[in-house]
């Protein structure tokens, strides 16, 4: 087994990670053979993110979203006519029930992407609200790469025509989505990461002890020899914060085999 795996799982013997719940933690390994690392193949390997039909989308959203489910539905066709590799994403989360009485049991949304001739993606979902998603630190996404694509240029134009003078149901801070997003790169996976930080449910940060909110000696003691064996065994080491207010939190880097590799565990944000 890898050594530095057998190092994590003893150091997080019997260590919880606090916040307004207390929760232990996992060690994560993902082998280099398995092929490049995305925070979209992270969420499917997860269950967050899942592959569906469009006769799915279609009862889904106006089971699920009845407020903008003919909207959402109208970018759908224009993508679907207008792209190759149509594909639909739904993003699954219970994070987003708790909303409140107006808006009960709201759990998904999707990403939808596809493919032009000359090779680009473009994806396109709704944005969470600021007040249920996060500020992102925009310095760590993927870089966006400018693209001469006539294609793309023309659907741009037209999905901004099918947005016009378009706004959600209600203009208040409860309800989950306050926007449509779209962004577009010449790889699919490079596509579902850059998109998944524009949405507000997945961010991206370096590792810093302000993680560590408890004051407590012991702890902190405990999670900075934690920090420490990361640091000193991985490079490029990120936190990938999940979630609105049950995060999954995985702190991961590269190991000199290039293997992923790190911790997982849960925070409580309300």
């Amino acid at each position: 087994m890898n050594q530095l795996v057998l190092s994590l799982e003893k150091h997080i013997e019997g260590l919880l990670f606090e916040s307004d719940s207390s929760y232990p933690f996992k060690v994560f390994f993902r082998d280099a053979n398995l092929g490049e690392f995305t925070v979209g193949g992270l969420l499917q390997s997860i269950g967050y993110l899942n592959l569906v039909s469009f006769e799915q989308f279609h009862g889904d959203i106006f089971s699920n979203l009845p407020d903008i489910a003919q909207k959402y539905e109208e970018i759908a066709n224009l993508m679907r006519s207008n792209l190759s590799c149509f594909e639909i994403y739904q993003i699954k989360t219970e994070d987003l029930t708790f909303q409140n009485d107006f808006y009960p049991g709201i759990s998904s949304f999707y990403i939808i992407v596809g493919k032009t001739e000359c090779g680009n993606y473009l994806g396109l979902s709704t944005k969470l609200n600021p007040y249920v998603g996060r500020n992102f630190d925009s310095s760590l996404l993927v870089a966006r790469e400018v693209v001469d694509d006539p294609e793309l240029a023309l659907l741009n134009s037209l999905l901004l025509q099918t947005l016009e003078n378009y706004t959600f149901p209600l203009d208040i801070t409860l309800y989950p989505f306050d926007s449509f997003t779209w962004e577009f790169t010449t790889q699919k996976g490079a596509l579902l990461d850059l998109l998944l930080d524009s949405i507000g449910l997945v961010e991206t940060t370096v590792l810093d002890k302000r993680l560590i909110m408890i004051d407590d000696q012991s702890y902190v003691e405990r999670m900075s020899a934690l920090f420490k064996l990361l640091s000193q065994n991985l490079i490029n080491i990120r936190v990938y914060r999940i979630g609105v207010i049950q995060n999954d939190i995985y702190i991961l880097g590269i190991d000199n085999n290039n293997n992923f590799v790190g911790v997982s565990t849960i925070s409580i944000d309300t």
